[in-house]
């Protein structure tokens, strides 16, 4: 397995296999099962807001003097780093301060999200310090990066990042990331989406199937035609 992080907390292991040794992971000790690691899913619109205007930013800024100064915010996104010249040529153009910290940056192939995210709270709030860490590498990196920003001192700290397979109807490792850092007096504002129409759509493919066990299992013939959605309902490990 290459570039192998270890999630203890949630007996985890996150890395790479070649698809041809996936079958051989069986006869590791303790292993259960093997998921893939989906791409995040980036909560951006194609046109960029003005949002310094729109919420009068820039009046509340002249009237009360008042910049984000003394605060850090940290940024969650896939990269910060990774296009053009990168954050540089940011603070070439005065849209981001000379110092940025950066405690994980995206992959080769990443858009800067993060860094028109940081662009514009640095137009909001001019005063704040700036912190990045990548959302990128799965649900559990996300985690992690979350309580990392907290960590370096985020204040506030924002993402606009969602992953496909996180659970509908409790609170998985993200979310509990989220309350954690909550709970010891940080905002935290993440982006929201239902995805539209990124869905997947084939014919029907007809199988005779058993579910569940017990008193609970259910065998559907080939010919039954229902429709279903399935979701974790079982708490998820903890975050920590």
């Amino acid at each position: 397995m290459g570039g192998a992080t270890l999630y203890p907390g949630q007996n985890l292991i996150v890395g790479y296999v070649a698809p041809a040794n996936i079958k051989a992971m069986e006869t590791v000790e303790g292993f259960q099962t093997a998921t893939p690691v989906w791409k995040p899913i980036l909560r951006t619109g194609s046109v960029e807001s003005q949002g310094d205007a729109k919420m009068k930013a820039d009046v509340f800024r002249s009237a009360t003097g008042l910049d984000g100064t003394g605060v850090k915010v940290g940024v969650l996104s896939d990269s910060v780093s990774q296009v053009n010249g990168g954050i540089a040529d940011s603070q070439a153009t005065g849209d981001l301060p000379a110092t940025v910290q950066v405690l994980k940056d995206g992959q080769s192939g990443d858009t800067d999200e993060g860094r028109a995210m940081l662009e514009i709270i640095h137009d909001v709030a001019p005063g704040a310090a700036l912190a990045f860490n990548s959302a990128g590498g799965g649900p559990q990196a996300f985690a992690t990066g979350i309580q990392n920003l907290d960590a370096a001192g985020a204040k506030v700290i924002v993402d606009d990042v969602g992953y496909l397979d996180s659970p509908f109807f409790n609170d998985g490792v993200v979310a509990q990331a989220a309350d954690s850092v909550f709970t010891k007096g940080d905002l935290y504002v993440s982006a929201a989406g239902n995805e539209a129409d990124k869905g997947f759509q084939t014919a029907w493919k007809g199988v005779t199937a058993t579910i569940g066990s017990g008193a609970g299992q259910v065998t559907a013939p080939s010919s039954t035609s229902a429709a279903a959605t399935s979701a974790r309902t079982s708490p998820w490990p903890a975050a920590t």
